[in-house]
């Protein structure tokens, strides 16, 4: 997980065991304003580049690296259409990243996973503020945490030939 609260007093990326233990450090990377949105999938670490800012309106890369040598060498790509990244969600199936804006009224945006190609944009008016989104047979998972609004788990049917589609949750 990333860590948003320490800034330059600590850590930006952690890891913890599922069954027990505390968090420790998985990377030495300290950044001004920490944490970033990330992704792990099939041994890799999927992560944006950091902010400069306190938001992630200035997110416009993703930075790939091996979960065994975290710090090691890195894949970078410029994310070509890329307008600010609220979280990401990776595909590997579909050689795809998804993005969700850092935007209130956000669209999804989905990357080829090798050229940082923008691929398409789906226009759902999702809140990208305060959101996180992630990928898992076949679907899309927009989770928004709004405090003062309650939260919300929307799900969305992808294919890559006609989009994404709304699914309806059961009551």
């Amino acid at each position: 997980f990333s860590d948003y609260t320490a800034n330059r007093g600590g850590f930006d990326l952690y890891m913890m065991d599922k069954s027990a233990g505390p968090a420790v450090a998985a990377s030495s990377e300290i950044a001004g304003y920490g944490g970033y949105p990330i992704d792990v999938r099939n041994g890799n670490l999927y992560r944006t580049n950091t902010s400069n800012q306190y938001h992630y309106g200035n997110l416009n890369q993703l930075r790939i690296s091996s979960l065994a040598d975290i710090d090691g060498p890195t894949t970078t790509l410029n994310l070509i259409g890329a307008i600010g990244i609220g979280d990401i969600a990776v595909d590997t199936g579909s050689n795809s990243l998804f993005t969700i804006d850092y935007l209130t009224s956000a669209a999804i945006r989905r990357f080829d996973l090798e050229t940082g190609l923008l691929l398409d944009t789906y226009d759902l008016g999702l809140d990208g503020l305060s959101a996180g989104i992630t990928y898992a047979e076949g679907k899309l998972y927009h989770y928004d945490w709004v405090s003062d609004k309650g939260s919300l788990l929307s799900v969305y049917d992808v294919d890559y030939g006609t989009g994404i589609t709304p699914v309806p949750l059961p009551a």
